[in-house]
């Protein structure tokens, strides 16, 4: 009978930690600093189920992340539709250093596009509309070189379009509309293969 009890406990303590590694720690350590600084009141409960059970994975949090790869990390942050109470973009999340799809439309964000961004390096879709983002759209985006799909209408930019987004090799889909953009669209863009553009309309 003590074998038995043993042997339970064995697999049990086994499986848990099996279950714990699934997740890297340099992820969940970004997740948390993300929930940092976006926990703050009326966002209180909006991720605060994050970490509070230690035998829920972070790649399976509230659905807003997701796993993949052969290293299993997070590739997809998606929180959409809530009220960030005019929080900034929270800068924790360029350490999701494998992110391929980054949403946060909808969520009343306020402030610029902070420059960390660019150490994502694997994203391929950045959706930013319908927020309260301002200043200039960054130059510093083109450093996305795997970016397909970029969004940011919606917003409060200012400014001139960048010419040095037209060196994005990959990007297909670009909406820049609904903003107080000025001046002329890029001479440069002629050099996209085939682009969805929506520019226009202030």
């Amino acid at each position: 009978m003590n074998y038995f009890h043993c042997s339970i406990f064995i697999f049990f303590f086994l499986s848990k930690t099996a279950f714990s590694e699934r997740c890297h720690p340099n992820d969940k350590k970004a997740l948390l600093q993300i929930k940092k600084d976006l926990n703050t009141p009326p966002n209180s409960n909006l991720i605060s189920s994050w970490d509070w059970d230690p035998l829920v994975d972070c790649c399976d949090w509230d659905n807003i992340v997701r796993c993949g790869g052969a290293a299993n990390r997070i590739i997809l942050f998606n929180l959409i539709l809530a009220d960030l109470n005019h929080l900034p973009i929270p800068a924790a999340v360029s350490d999701l250093e494998y992110l391929e799809e980054l949403y946060l439309h909808s969520t009343n964000l306020t402030g610029e596009i902070p420059k960390q961004i660019t150490k994502l390096t694997h994203l391929k879709y950045l959706d930013l509309r319908f927020n309260h983002l301002s200043g200039n759209i960054p130059s510093f985006l083109s450093r996305l070189q795997t970016l397909t799909s970029l969004d940011l209408s919606y917003n409060n930019f200012t400014g001139s379009i960048p010419a040095s987004l037209s060196q994005l090799p990959n990007l297909d889909t670009l909406f820049l509309n609904r903003n107080k953009l000025t001046g002329e669209i890029p001479g440069s863009f002629s050099d996209f293969r085939q682009p969805k553009f929506y520019i226009a309309c202030p």
